[in-house]
């Protein structure tokens, strides 16, 4: 996986897309999205609250 990836599937997970539509999109597996997912749980976090203060009309 890529960091282009990677960072593409942490916006995505922040954005409130599952895990599964973010891996797809992004051509690599379910697993390790979760994967990504897990380790970075506290940057998803806070990606979310920088994007619903940017863009409050997202979510």
């Amino acid at each position: 996986m890529t960091s282009e990836q990677k960072k593409e599937i942490l916006k995505a997970l922040a954005y409130g897309l599952d895990e599964a539509t973010a891996a797809a999109c992004n051509g690599v597996t379910v697993e390790e999205a979760h994967a990504l997912a897990a380790a970075e749980q506290a940057a998803v976090t806070a990606k979310r609250a920088e994007l619903k203060e940017v863009y409050p009309d997202a979510f």
